[in-house]
């Protein structure tokens, strides 16, 4: 089942914004797990809720992802990696 983790950052429970993510993801046939989450303690401090998206398939996930990014959710960074360049002004095979 693919998945894919998102985070929400701010003042997540008071503006329902967790809910809407939440009720978005159950609505379309997915699925989460809450994999980290801390609530501000004051009004000052922002709450994080770090949440794993599963769906039935890849063409279901991105759709969910698509929806819970317009409520904020930011998708996890990808793995990246570094090469020196074969020459200057040249990029390394596979830059793009």
């Amino acid at each position: 089942m693919p998945s894919e983790t998102v985070h929400l950052k701010g003042h997540i429970i008071d503006s329902l914004t967790l809910s809407k993510v939440l009720d978005i993801i159950l609505r379309d046939g997915g699925q989460y797990q809450i994999t980290k989450f801390e609530i501000g303690s004051t009004k000052n401090n922002l709450s994080l809720a770090e949440i794993k998206i599963s769906a039935e398939d890849e063409e279901l996930l991105q759709h969910i992802l698509h929806l819970v990014q317009q409520h904020g959710a930011l998708r996890s960074e990808g793995e990246i990696s570094t090469l020196p360049a074969p020459a200057n002004g040249v990029f390394p095979d596979g830059f793009y």
